[in-house]
């Protein structure tokens, strides 16, 4: 019996040597993918809403618009800025001073910088108030315009 023992145990150690013990044994094999890619420069602008009607105003009154929501999405460094045009219908003219973002205090100018130097997703809200006074003339149908830019600074 001790001897049937030894041949089934020389038997079961040639077999596993034949069939890959030794790849078993040597399982320390590594293989690796390299990944690469490039991202592209990409930015996003956003003004909510696009439109605004203040309806009727009268003079040395604050009229509150619905608020302006600015997004600016870049993903590399950037700068926000505006420029403003004047409230005009034919040949009378409002000036954008009488025009304010932050719910009455501080006018806008012609142009100016919001932001420089941000990165990624920033949300800009303003509570635009018209005021307008006694030396603007009468009359329908003012526009004017403030435009956002948004200019990467790589």
């Amino acid at each position: 019996m001790r001897r049937a023992i030894a041949v089934l145990l020389v038997v079961a150690g040639l077999g596993l040597a034949a069939y890959g013990f030794s790849s078993v044994a040597a399982a320390d094999s590594n293989a690796q993918v390299t990944i690469t890619f490039t991202i592209l420069p990409a930015e996003e602008l956003m003004v909510t809403p696009s439109s605004i009607d203040f309806g009727d105003v009268v003079p040395e009154t604050p009229t509150a618009a619905t608020a302006v929501t600015v997004t600016a999405r870049c993903n590399q460094t950037y700068e926000l800025t505006y420029t403003a045009t004047d409230f005009t219908s034919g040949s009378y003219t409002v000036p954008i001073q009488r025009l304010s973002y932050d719910g009455g205090t501080t006018p806008f100018s012609s142009s100016g910088t919001i932001a420089t130097g941000l990165m990624g997703e920033n949300v800009f809200n303003y509570q635009y108030v018209l005021q307008v006074t006694w030396d603007d003339y009468a009359a329908s149908g003012y526009s004017g315009s403030v435009t956002y830019t948004l200019t990467p600074t790589p």
